[in-house]
């Protein structure tokens, strides 16, 4: 008799056996028809590239900004000292007033805190080409509370974009739930025959 092999794992499995007794599955006894087929998943390409990886570059980047914004809040008052007592740059800050300038760096400080926790929960998720909806939601998010810097706002935007045409290149559930079986399979049958 020919051996006999797990479909989920690849186990050897003993004749008549019900359930494979290393994962557990149900087999099919002889002549019935196996109770579940995996089917192969045609895995689209991927179009992300290493987007992910700049999407927390990114993150990071906003991270350290917001905190250096509310450094400057934090320390506005010895700041603007020094500021006033060189003429050259009171120069450079003419027009503004040290309150405005501390509420500007306290809200950029928060929005770019914000938008890098954001960017680095998304840039995780498309590293990992899990959860799409979670990946685009913080991705928006991020976009959006950069809107004090137009450069990182385009951006965002380009991101959010090749997100979006990208979608396939996440794992649908199907292929999370059976990864891992289909590896170990895959993997059991190919010692047995190599």
């Amino acid at each position: 008799m020919a051996d006999k092999f797990c479909i989920y794992c690849g186990a050897n499995l003993e004749e008549g056996a019900g359930f494979c007794p290393q994962c557990g599955a149900t087999v099919a006894k002889e002549g019935e028809q196996q109770p579940y087929q995996p089917q192969h998943v045609h895995n689209a390409p991927d179009k992300l590239g290493s987007i992910g990886t700049f999407i927390l570059l990114y993150g990071i980047l906003a991270i350290i900004l917001g905190v250096f914004c509310l450094a400057i809040w934090g320390a506005i008052d010895t700041i603007w000292d020094l500021i006033m007592e060189d003429e050259k740059s009171r120069e450079l800050i003419i027009g503004y007033d040290k309150e405005t300038v501390a509420v500007s760096m306290l809200l950029g400080g928060i929005t770019m805190l914000a938008s890098g926790a954001c960017a680095i929960i998304s840039g995780m998720k498309v590293n990992a080409r899990e959860n799409y909806n979670l990946a685009l939601i913080t991705c928006i998010l991020a976009t959006v509370l950069s809107f004090s810097f137009i450069i990182t706002l385009i951006i965002g935007i380009i991101v959010t974009v090749k997100l979006v045409t990208g979608k396939d290149s996440f794992k649908s559930r199907f292929q999370k739930k059976n990864h891992h079986r289909g590896i170990v399979g895959a993997t059991v049958i190919l010692k047995k025959f190599y």
